[in-house]
């Protein structure tokens, strides 16, 4: 149907669509279920061939729409933590960088499910939509990664204070060029709080708590995994 097509892709806005609770409630639910998939898959190179294509494909078809419907600066900049960690994620390789945006992925996409930040467009947008397939594809990347080729040992807590807070600063910068919001450094969602040394304070303490909290988890699954390969 070419009429549900042009509304798909349409640069005309609307307003921020409301999601119902049941909706919300089935999206939330998808997170358990791919972190059980990628546990069960995450030695298989097909399963991580596949998400990666898929969170290819996203960036190149969602930037390709914001060139074409002339977004500004404000809104269309790479700059959102999870549209780094996207292309960190996909594109670097193995080391402390990518363990630490594999670890903000996973916040990311658990936090992005709780709280979608959606665009000013029906909900069957490609910007909406593409919404959850990147950040269920950064969330499945960032998993595999973590359970596959990090090494957090390396990632004390200083460090991860420390690029936090660099990023967010550098962010601040950002949207004090451009007049965006990103990082959500200018003004924090549900607070509203529009100061942004207070929310500078705010994201990198939230941010650096929950990838500390997710790294903890993650070394202590693999001690319990290597302890029961010793006894075996």
């Amino acid at each position: 149907d070419n009429t549900k097509m042009i509304e798909f892709f349409s640069n005309i806005r609307t307003e921020i669509p409301q999601m119902p609770l049941l909706i919300h409630s089935l999206i939330l639910s998808v997170l358990p279920f791919l972190m059980w998939l990628t546990l069960v898959n995450r030695d298989k190179p097909l399963y991580k061939t596949i998400w990666s294509i898929l969170l290819g494909l996203q960036l190149i078809t969602i930037y390709t729409w914001f060139f074409w419907a002339k977004l500004p600066l404000s809104e269309s900049l790479p700059l959102y933590h999870c549209r780094i960690g996207m292309f960190v994620v996909l594109l670097a390789r193995p080391g402390i960088l990518k363990d630490y945006f594999a670890l903000l992925g996973v916040v990311g996409g658990v936090l992005a499910m709780i709280h979608p930040d959606f665009y000013p467009y029906q909900f069957l947008h490609v910007t909406n939509i593409f919404f959850f397939i990147g950040h269920f594809a950064l969330f499945v990347l960032s998993l595999l990664h973590l359970m596959t080729q990090s090494n957090l040992d390396k990632l004390n807590p200083k460090l991860i204070i420390q690029l936090t807070l660099l990023i967010n600063m550098s962010l601040i910068f950002i949207n004090l060029l451009t007049g965006g919001n990103y990082g959500f450094m200018m003004k924090t969602p549900i607070l509203g709080i529009t100061n942004p040394f207070l929310n500078l304070f705010i994201v990198t303490t939230l941010l650096s708590f929950l990838v500390l909290f997710v790294k903890q988890i993650f070394q202590k699954v693999r001690m319990r995994a290597s302890l029961k390969t010793e006894e075996s």
